[in-house]
């Protein structure tokens, strides 16, 4: 899944992968995305420090749209 950094320097899911800017890729599970939120993985990828609220929408985008993995 490809996410975009606006103009506005806030992070977006970019579902077309189409959208200009400069964009990195997260796989489509639940735990990569939490992994990336928690540490500094967009701050890197993207060059920017992501807002807590940025952070809590993309948090919410992974936790409505990729199911929970099983812990066995």
């Amino acid at each position: 899944m490809r996410l975009v950094r606006t103009p506005e320097q806030r992070i977006e899911v970019d579902p077309t992968g189409k959208r200009n800017g400069r964009g990195a890729y997260l796989c489509q599970r639940r735990s990569c995305w939490y992994r990336a939120l928690d540490g500094n993985a967009l701050e890197n990828a993207f060059k920017i420090q992501v807002a807590a609220e940025n952070k809590a929408d993309l948090r919410e985008y992974a936790r409505s749209h990729f199911p929970p993995e099983d812990q066995s």
